[in-house]
């Protein structure tokens, strides 16, 4: 039977509970032992002589509330830490794609209001065969007007096509 000396008055006496010993005796090669309570954690250390006998031992308890605060302290942190840099990507990935799609907002828009120029003013031509319409527009403008003015001629030629494939048809 071994009595215990501890830093607390209460326990100064007390008898050292029969795990703690089973423990420290069943040591192989270990330098250290733990048992874990219900209340604490228990790590302890053989002391052994010149001749290789266990002559005691010191442990040291922790108190197991003491250390779940902490855990939950640390939790706690660790949530603040993961919710402040997920929130920080995301506004950074929202700013991100504004000024990503702000350019081409901004290159549809002019698109648009190109063509809707194009398709609102009839073409006045002058004697050198520029319009006077193509005259005073933007490059981007200027190539939507080719654009439209290539389609019309070829939706005229598949008129015309049409046309005469119903003639053919009609004569047959």
């Amino acid at each position: 039977m071994m009595t215990g000396s501890s830093t607390s008055m209460v326990e100064v006496g007390q008898i050292v509970p029969d795990n703690w010993l089973k423990t420290q005796q069943r040591l192989t090669k270990e330098a250290y032992w733990t048992v874990t309570d219900q209340d604490a954690f228990i790590v302890g250390v053989p002391l052994i002589n010149n001749f290789g006998k266990t002559v005691g031992g010191v442990a040291l308890r922790s108190s197991k509330a003491y250390h779940q605060s902490k855990v939950q302290s640390m939790f706690i942190q660790l949530s603040k830490i993961f919710f402040i840099a997920i929130s920080s990507f995301g506004i950074l990935t929202i700013l991100i794609v504004f000024l990503f799609f702000r350019e081409i907002t901004r290159s549809f828009a002019k698109m648009s209001a190109s063509l809707q120029k194009t398709a609102d003013n009839p073409s006045v031509m002058h004697e050198d065969g520029i319009s006077e319409k193509k005259m005073n527009m933007s490059e981007l403008e200027q190539h939507v007007c080719e654009f439209k003015d290539k389609s019309e001629e070829a939706l005229a030629a598949l008129y015309q096509v049409q046309q005469t494939l119903k003639t053919l048809e009609e004569r047959t």
